[in-house]
Formats: structure tokens, sequence, C-alpha cells
């Protein structure tokens, strides 16, 4: 049952893919050590400066560009802010098609969340029936879910891969789960936080199956 979900999912649920794959994580790069990065309200160094990151910052997440590319969109506090993209470094393997690898997801009404522990392996690209190759992705150690109201459930071995006709599709399975990722704009309706990948949630469970929305972070 939850496979044939999953198929249904996959064929309805679209995006735009696009050349450089965003939200991506960075590092400063290039700030004296007595200096900052400032976080601006806007793109642009005429907007007021709303945070900061110091020059041995890692792990920022830029969910986009604005027109020209020089400046990227991350969250802050519970906004957002912008950053120069000058003093910004791409950390590797995050290219189009790759399995995004993903941290945290979450909804609301009801409120739900999903924790993925420790670090993954991505496995080379194998050629599956249709003759196309799709990269798959293991994890030994896990993740949590909890649905707002009910116990938390932790699953000990999960599997990603990507679409078979996509590159910015991808699939989380693991026995009576499904997470169907989809890169693209996403708002979670409690925040003014944006995110850059969109998730449906398919659980089966003895009291009845839940299908839940919501957005997914790489932090």
């Amino acid at each position: 049952m939850i496979r044939t979900a999953w198929l249904v999912l996959f064929c309805f649920f679209g995006a735009i893919a696009s050349a450089e794959r965003f939200p991506a994580l960075f590092d400063v790069s290039g700030v004296p050590s007595n200096d900052v990065l400032n976080i601006r309200s806007g793109p642009s160094s005429d907007y007021v400066t709303i945070g900061q990151f110091f020059p041995d910052e890692t792990d920022i997440e830029i969910i986009k560009l604005n027109r020209s590319k020089r400046w990227g969109m991350v969250n802050i506090r519970e906004g957002i802010g912008w950053v120069s993209m000058a003093f910004l470094q791409r950390q590797p393997d995050q290219n189009q098609g790759d399995i995004p690898k993903i941290k945290s997801c979450h909804g609301n009404e009801p409120f739900w969340n999903l924790a993925i522990h420790g670090t993954s392996t991505q496995t080379p690209a194998v050629e599956n029936k249709a003759g196309t190759s799709v990269p798959k992705m293991h994890s030994p150690l896990g993740f949590r879910f909890q649905l707002m109201g009910s116990s938390k459930f932790g699953v000990s071995k999960w599997e990603a891969f990507r679409s078979a006709n996509r590159t910015d599709e991808f699939a989380i399975h693991a026995e009576n789960f499904v997470a169907i990722l989809v890169n693209q704009t996403c708002n979670d309706g409690m925040s003014d936080f944006e995110f850059g990948w969109r998730t449906t949630v398919f659980f089966e469970q003895p009291t009845g199956d839940l299908l839940l929305s919501g957005c997914c972070s790489l932090k």
C-alpha cells in the first residue's frame, strides 16, 4: 500500500529544476579574523544590518539568490536576511541531481517534525529496470518522527533515492514510512522563514494512515 502511495505522489508532485541547485550549505570565506560578515535586511549593502556571521562560520544554508546572484537569502531568528555571496564558499557534493542531505522537516495543523540523525553515504548510481541510472543514499543511524499528541518513534535504517526521470525529486523510504522531497520554495505558515525543500509524508500506523505536508532544511 505504501509503495502505491509513493508512486502516486511521485507522479503528481512536480517542480521545475534549475541549473544550480539551492538551498545549499556554504562556509564563510575571505573575512579577516577581526571582522564579521554582515547579514542585511535586504539584498544590498544599503540595507540595515540585522545580524552577522563570524569568520569561521560554517554550514550556512543559503535558500536562494537574488536576481544579480550577488546576495543569498538566509533564515535568521524569526525571519529572513541577506548576505553577500562574495564571502561565502559553497560546500562540495551539492549539485543538481545529488541527493540532498536533509537534516530536518516539519509541518503544522497537526504539528509534526522529522529529525534525521548522523551522516549518510551516497552510493554510485545504479541502472534500474527502465535503464535509468538513479543514485541512492543509505544511513545506518536512522531518524526520529513525532506527531503532536503522539509518542515519538524512531527508524534505525532508511534509504533515499532520486526520481528516475527528474533531478529535483527524491524519496526517503523506511518501513511504513515514506517522504517525498521536492526542490521547491516552501513556507511553514508559522514564521517568516523560507525553505527550499517541500515534502509530503505518508505514514502507516495502526490507528490510521497519515498524509502530511511540510518544509525541510539542510540544518
